[in-house]
């Protein structure tokens, strides 16, 4: 017996939402900074980013509760990405060259 247009789409229907086969994906939480200020620590403590121990570091959290020791130098990479903000490395370079200046 041939069956109508109509039946047949609807087992179509039927089948692609009876899906319950396949695994739902998991989503993992997005780790972000908690809060933008960081604690300041003195004494010698190594940076978590470069691993050099420096003088001045700060401790931040995370939303997934972890922390993060940065020194002064790695902070200015985390909180840029952190802000959204896109920068390349002449940014963080050092001034003084003489390329720059007003020498005759």
């Amino acid at each position: 017996m041939r069956k109508n247009k109509q039946s047949l789409l609807a087992e179509k229907v039927v089948a692609k939402t009876d899906n319950s086969n396949k695994p739902e994906k998991k989503r993992k939480e997005k780790v972000v900074l908690s809060s933008l200020r960081g604690k300041k620590v003195s004494g010698y403590l190594k940076c978590d980013r470069c691993k050099v121990i420096h003088l001045e570091n700060w401790i931040y959290s995370y939303t997934d509760g972890t922390t993060k020791r940065l020194c002064r130098f790695c902070k200015g990479f985390d909180l840029d990405k952190a802000k959204g903000i896109k920068r390349d490395l002449l940014n963080y370079c050092v001034d003084g060259s003489a390329f720059g200046g007003k020498r005759r």
